[in-house]
C-alpha cells in the first residue's frame, strides 16, 4: 500500500479535480479572509460600543429612581424609554455580528484542515476506515460529484465529436466514390472514342454537314410559313372569321400547301442527292402512336363521351396507388392575384414524387427533366442536393443554349415541341423548340431511365404529354408531374367546338393510360384568375389549372 505522505500514488483524475476544487476554495477563502478582517475591525468597534453601552446601562440603572423622580411629564419618560430600546437593539446586533465572525473563523479553519488532510490521504483506503476524516471530506463530496458530472459531459461531448468526424469522413468517402465513378465513366468514354474506327470521323463529318443543310431547310420552311401570316405552332384550335376572311384564308392556305409541298419535295430530293449512307429518318406522329398503343393497352383505356368525361377523369385520380409521397421545391412566391385565404390554402409550386419501393428514387442512376423553371429554382436545387442528374429546360431564364450550373445540374435554352425547329419571334430572336426525341438523343439518354419529368409550361404541357406517348420507346420515363392549363376561351366556344376541343386534349389522357401510366394525383390550382364553366354539366365550374401526377405501373 502506498505511503500516506506520498502524493505520487494519487490518481491523476483525482489530483486534477482536487486541484480545481482547492483553487476554487482558495479563491473563496481569500474573500472570507477579507470579510474576517472587516469583521475584526467591526468587532473592535462593537467591543468599544459594548463597554460604553454597559456603562450607560449601569448609570441608567443607578440613576433610574432619581431621574424618575425628576421627571415632570410624560414626554421625558417616553424619551428615556426610546433611548433604552435603542441601546438594547445595539447590543443584539453586536451579538449577531460576533456570532457571524466566529462562524467564519471556524469555517476557515475547517477549509485549511481539510486541504491539509486530503493532501496526506492515501486514496486506496476507504473513508470508513478514517472516521476522523469523514466529516472533513463531506464538505468536498458535492464538489467532487459535480466534477465527475462535468467529466462525464466532456466525455460525451468528445464521443459526439468523434461520431460527427466519422460521419464527415463517410460523406467525403461517398463523394470520392462518386467522383471516381464519373472519372471512370469519362475514361471509358475516352477509351471508346480511341477505339473507334477511322471511318467514324468521316461519318461524323457527313452527319454535321447534313445537319447544317437540314437547318437551312427548316429556316426556309419557317420563312415561307411566316411570310404567309399563318401562326406557326399556334395553340388556338378555333378562330371566328367572317366569310370574306375565311375565303381569303383558304386561298392563302392553298398557296401555303403548294409551297410546303414543293419544299418537302425539294427536301426529299436534297436528302437523296446528298448521299444514301446517312441514317434513315422516321417520323412518327402522336395519332399513329396512340392508335398503336391503344390497340393493346397496358391499362384500360378511358372513353371520351363528351366534356363531362374529361372533367370526371381530371378530378378523380387513383389516390391508393402511391403510399409514399415526398414533396420537393415549394418556396413561397407572392403572386398579385392571390388573396390572404388563397395564400394560406394553396401549396406554393411544390412538386410531389411517388416514393414507392418499385420506383427506386434513392437508387442510381437518377435523371430528372424540368421544363420551365420557377423563379426560385427550388425544385431543381432540391433534386441537385438529392444527387440527381438534373436537366432543366427554359427559353426565358436560360440565356445560353447550354449552361453547367453544378456538377449534376445543367440548363438548356430549349422548350418542348412536336419536332425540333427555331421559331422566329417579333423582337428578332427565336425560340428553340425541341422534340423529346431530339432532347433524349442529344443528351445521350436514349434507352436510359428518367426518374421524373416536371413541367409548368403554361399550355405547352399538353405537347409534352403527347411527346411522352409518341416517343414511348426512346426512354424509360417513370413519373411525370405537370401543371395542366385549360384556356378560359373555352367558355366562349360553341357546344360542338368545345366537345371537339376537349376530345383532342382527352387523347393525351388515353395515350398515357394505354402506355401504362396511372393518373395518381390531381390538385386544383386555386389562385389563378377566372373559372371554367361547363354548360354540359349544368354550368358546373372548375379551376383553370391543375397539378397532376402520372406514374408508370411496374409489375
Amino acid at each position: 500500500m502506498a505511503s500516506k505522505d506520498s502524493d505520487d500514488d494519487m490518481p491523476a483524475e483525482f489530483e486534477d479535480a482536487l486541484y480545481r476544487i482547492t483553487a476554487r476554495e482558495s479563491m473563496e477563502l481569500l474573500a472570507i479572509l477579507t470579510d474576517i478582517e472587516e469583521l475584526k475591525n467591526q468587532m473592535m468597534k462593537v467591543r468599544a460600543d459594548s463597554i460604553y453601552a454597559e456603562k450607560e446601562i449601569e448609570a441608567v440603572q443607578k440613576d433610574a429612581n432619581t431621574k424618575e423622580q425628576q421627571l415632570s411629564g410624560k414626554e421625558e419618560r417616553t424619551r428615556v424609554t426610546v433611548e433604552t430600546d435603542e441601546l438594547h437593539s445595539a447590543l443584539v446586533n453586536h451579538r449577531i455580528i460576533r456570532d457571524v465572525f466566529q462562524t467564519s473563523v471556524f469555517n476557515t479553519q475547517i477549509q485549511q484542515a481539510v486541504h491539509a488532510s486530503v493532501k496526506k490521504m492515501d486514496t486506496d483506503e476507504l473513508v470508513e476506515n478514517f472516521p476522523e476524516k469523514g466529516q472533513m471530506l463531506a464538505h468536498y463530496s458535492s464538489n467532487l460529484n459535480t466534477s465527475k458530472d462535468i467529466a462525464k459531459i466532456m466525455s460525451e461531448n468528445d464521443q459526439l465529436e468523434k461520431e460527427i468526424l466519422e460521419q464527415r469522413l463517410k460523406y467525403r468517402q461517398l463523394l470520392k466514390g462518386i467522383k471516381e465513378k464519373w472519372e471512370t465513366l469519362d475514361e471509358k468514354k475516352l477509351d471508346a472514342s480511341a477505339n473507334l474506327p477511322s471511318q467514324y470521323d468521316e461519318l461524323q463529318k457527313k452527319v454535321q454537314e447534313r445537319t447544317s443543310k437540314m437547318n437551312i431547310l427548316v429556316h426556309m420552311i419557317q420563312g415561307l410559313i411566316s411570310s404567309s401570316g399563318f401562326q406557326w405552332g399556334s395553340d388556338d384550335f378555333y378562330v371566328q372569321m367572317s366569310p370574306e376572311t375565311k375565303s381569303w384564308a383558304m386561298k392563302k392556305t392553298g398557296m401555303l400547301v403548294v409551297a410546303a409541298a414543293l419544299t418537302v419535295s425539294a427536301f426529299v430530293g436534297y436528302l437523296f442527292l446528298s448521299g444514301s449512307e446517312g441514317e434513315t429518318i422516321s417520323i412518327v406522329t402522336f395519332d399513329e402512336r396512340l392508335k398503336e398503343v391503344c390497340a393493346s393497352p397496358k391499362l384500360p383505356m378511358p372513353e371520351y363521351r363528351g366534356v363531362k368525361s374529361f372533367f370526371d377523369f381530371l378530378t378523380h385520380s387513383d389516390d391508393d396507388h402511391c403510399y409514399s409521397w415526398v414533396e420537393f421545391g415549394g418556396e413561397k412566391i407572392p403572386i398579385p392575384s392571390q388573396s390572404d385565404k388563397e395564400c394560406a390554402d394553396e401549396v406554393r409550386k411544390s412538386k410531389y414524387i411517388c416514393f414507392n419501393d418499385e420506383y427506386k428514387m434513392t437508387h442510381d442512376p437518377c435523371v430528372i427533366y424540368s421544363f420551365s423553371q420557377d423563379a426560385d429554382t427550388q425544385f431543381e436545387r432540391d433534386m441537385d442536393m438529392f444527387s440527381c442528374e438534373v436537366h432543366s429546360f427554359d427559353v426565358e431564364k436560360v440565356k445560353h443554349e447550354h449552361v453547367h450550373r453544378t456538377e449534376f445540374w445543367k440548363e438548356h435554352a430549349w422548350t418542348i415541341g412536336e419536332y425540333p425547329y427555331d421559331k422566329p419571334l417579333e423582337d428578332g430572336t427565336f425560340e428553340r423548340r425541341r422534340s423529346l426525341e431530339f432532347i433524349g438523343k442529344t443528351l445521350g439518354h436514349t434507352g436510359r431511365e428518367i426518374k421524373y419529368i416536371k413541367s409548368d409550361l403554361e399550355g405547352r404541357e399538353w405537347i409534352l404529354l403527347r411527346q411522352i406517348v409518341t416517343h414511348l420507346d426512346l426512354m424509360d420515363i417513370r413519373q411525370a408531374g405537370l401543371r395542366l392549363h385549360i384556356p378560359l376561351s373555352v367558355n366562349q366556344m360553341t357546344g360542338e367546338a368545345r366537345h371537339a376541343y376537349f376530345a383532342t386534349l382527352f387523347k393525351a389522357f388515353q395515350g398515357m393510360t394505354c402506355a401504362g401510366y396511372k393518373y395518381v394525383l390531381g390538385r386544383p390550382i386555386k389562385y389563378y384568375k377566372g373559372i371554367i364553366k361547363v354548360p354540359e354539366m349544368s354550368n358546373t365550374t372548375f379551376y383553370p389549372a391543375y397539378e397532376v401526377n402520372w406514374v408508370k405501373v411496374i409489375n
